[in-house]
């Protein structure tokens, strides 16, 4: 068994994950729900992840205005933080009918580390967890990498939520061709704790062919 009410589904076995409960315990223990959709080749959808960390080096903050207080980062520290590059060449298939330039959905998922694997507070982990944030932003074709924040080339819904949880999302569309630069973030400039690294995981997952696009993440950004 897993608790009062619960028992682990037929078949599933221990290591499994899967069990039910009655949902007046899950009301105690969640306030979140997520529902799990299918991202893989049959719906059209090519995954790529991508491992980086932030380091004294590549921590720059986010200057956005989400809270009371001003941010600690500034437009320039930003730029600190990792940046990988996605690129759609042009192609045959960029024009529509109507003469209107393609798009092409995109998700993104920014993880950071499992709290539950350090020892310390209780769920939900505030002293193991770091606020983050994913940005998608517009860049030229020769840009390798931008010098500072400019909020106008933050494409449409192409901003996460900035939180301390264990991961962000951002779903959106995106004009093809085009070159982008998506950038994870942390609102502070420097790590908790006296860290040296913080690792995380950033998955794209494309609806479209994999010849249509490229990902440039080079190490010097901090990706692995």
């Amino acid at each position: 068994s897993v608790g009062r009410g619960g028992a682990f589904l037929s078949g599933a076995g221990s290591g499994g994950g899967c069990f039910w409960m009655l949902f007046e315990d899950w009301l105690r223990v969640f306030n979140h729900s997520f529902l799990s959709l299918p991202m893989d080749e049959n719906q059209g959808w090519v995954s790529r992840n991508l491992i980086g960390s932030w380091t004294p080096e590549t921590c720059g903050g986010t200057p956005i205005a989400v809270k009371a207080t001003p941010p600690p980062g500034t437009p320039e520290t930003w730029a600190k933080n990792p940046q990988c590059r996605l690129v759609f060449p042009p192609s045959a298939e960029d024009a529509t009918a109507s003469g209107e330039d393609a798009r092409v959905e995109i998700c993104l998922v920014l993880e950071q580390e499992d709290a539950r694997m350090e020892r310390g507070s209780p769920f939900p982990y505030q002293d193991r967890l770091v606020e983050i944030f994913l940005c998608i932003l517009q860049a030229d074709p020769s840009e390798q990498k931008l010098t500072q924040f400019n909020k106008k080339r933050v494409v449409k819904g192409g901003v996460s939520l900035m939180s301390k949880r264990r991961e962000v999302f951002l779903r959106t569309n995106l004009t093809t061709p085009g070159t982008y630069l998506i950038v994870p973030s942390t609102w502070e400039v420097a790590l908790p704790n006296g860290k040296r690294k913080v690792p995380f995981r950033l998955s794209l997952h494309v609806k479209c062919a994999s010849s249509r696009f490229r990902i440039e993440a080079p190490s010097e950004e901090g990706w692995e």
